[in-house]
């Protein structure tokens, strides 16, 4: 079928209006998240830190307007603050946020007192899961900063709150004890992801670890 010239102004000028009443949908997700992540690393090297060295922990839409993008910065390549950058297409950037909170989100008061019922339905299979957890198998590699420095020693930042050692490199493993802010502690050198390993045993967020040249490195 064949559209006439008329009908073919109408067509391109609905898809216009489209993208200029609602520009994300003329992206993908992926290339969503790769738009926020380079113009939050912008936005914070105009604050001063090295956008050479910016890590994105984690970048997430929540919606097809928002996205969430959690950064690991620096600014002399020895300290390093983990910020989270609100993204808005429609907006631009917001401020920064120090730490970077897990959201929670809250369970449908639309559920009444079904919710109760899909407990064993839901709660099941989170128990076989938690039990197998100890048998799963993580991929590490050595400790590095930003600056590819193995260090062996650091202490710990979580702006005064205990951070919790964990038995496996998962943040839903078993907590096996737990450190106090701006504890002393030393590493194995290993590393899965985000998590590296303690010397004394367990393994915690890379991200809630500061290193300096005053403890040796390998």
């Amino acid at each position: 079928m064949k559209l006439n010239r008329k009908g073919m102004v109408l067509a391109s000028s609905a898809v216009l209006l489209t993208t200029v009443m609602h520009p994300a949908l003329a992206q993908s997700t992926a290339e969503l998240l790769q738009t926020a992540e380079a113009a939050c690393i912008e936005n914070a090297a105009q604050d001063g830190y090295d956008p050479n060295r910016a890590e994105v922990i984690s970048s997430k839409a929540i919606d097809s307007d928002k996205v969430e993008v959690v950064l690991n910065l620096t600014k002399d390549g020895q300290n390093f603050d983990r910020l989270t950058c609100p993204y808005s297409v429609s907006s631009g950037i917001g401020d920064f946020v120090s730490g970077a909170a897990d959201a929670v989100t809250a369970p449908n008061p639309g559920l009444g007192r079904l919710w109760w019922l899909l407990l064993p339905i839901i709660g099941l299979p989170l128990l076989f899961w938690a039990l197998r957890g100890r048998d799963r198998s993580y991929t590490t590699s050595t400790v590095t900063s930003a600056s590819d420095r193995v260090y062996t020693e650091g202490y710990v930042n979580t702006d005064g709150g205990l951070l919790e050692v964990r038995e496996q490199p998962d943040s839903n493993a078993r907590v096996i004890r737990s450190l106090n802010n701006g504890e002393h502690v030393r590493l194995t050198g290993r590393r899965s992801n985000d998590w590296v390993e303690l010397t004394t045993g367990g393994w915690v967020p890379n991200y809630y670890l500061r290193y300096t040249d005053n403890f040796s490195r390998r």
